[in-house]
């Protein structure tokens, strides 16, 4: 695969930018880095991924507790609900 990262002033007109961005990567079959984004949704994350749905089901049974979620995994819902 291929990696592009550009990386915008935080500016209202930037975040609309990143989503007409993201809305390309999509329907072009792309993923966004979960480590460097911070608009993308939960909704957007569960369509580039596919697989989430078993991620979801080996993160929750490694940690039943959800003692190991961090403000990442909540916004982007990839514990799915509890």
């Amino acid at each position: 695969g291929v990696t592009l990262a550009v990386d915008f002033p935080n500016r209202a007109k930037a975040a609309a930018l990143i989503g007409e961005l993201e809305e390309m990567a999509l329907a072009a079959g792309g993923r966004i880095y979960l480590a460097k984004d911070s608009l993308a949704s939960g909704a957007m994350i569960a369509t580039m991924y596919p697989e989430l749905p078993e991620f979801q089901r080996i993160a929750n049974n490694a940690d039943k507790d959800h003692q190991f979620e961090t403000d990442l995994t909540r916004r982007l819902n990839l514990r799915g609900a509890l």
